[in-house]
């Protein structure tokens, strides 16, 4: 009996603190981690402390980007909304724009930045055969 309540009590400990753990790998190896385990809760956590810390435009792609992998569009659009027009012009900022107003059914807002993206990288057009 003692040895099952040890195996469980040891079993818990390492489930509650493995979060942590993951956390604190990440900050050594990078966002790669994160994003290719799928846990977006920490990449988000992480992009939010940093973002307290620094709000800069870089940052909050970042966030907004780890809050529409997380299934929160309405999160991503707020963060959006904080980037200056004029502050990033990349196509990965105008994509990330057109998913989350497609996710919100703003399709014709959608369009825009898909066609802005094209304009800035045409490596998002479908190749022709």
């Amino acid at each position: 009996m003692k040895k099952i309540t040890f195996f469980v009590s040891a079993l818990l400990l390492s489930a509650c603190s493995s979060n942590g753990v993951v956390e604190e790998y990440a900050g050594e190896k990078g966002d790669q981690l994160l994003i290719q385990t799928g846990n977006y809760s920490a990449l988000v956590n992480r992009y939010q402390k940093q973002v307290k810390e620094s709000p800069s435009p870089e940052l909050r792609f970042k966030l907004a980007n780890a809050l529409y992998l997380s299934g929160d569009p309405e999160a991503a659009q707020f963060q959006l909304a904080l980037i200056p027009q004029d502050d990033l012009k990349n196509a990965e900022l105008d994509m990330l724009r057109a998913n989350v107003a497609f996710d919100l059914n703003k399709n014709n807002v959608a369009e825009q930045f898909i066609n802005a993206a094209l304009r800035r990288n045409d490596r998002y057009a479908e190749p022709t055969t």
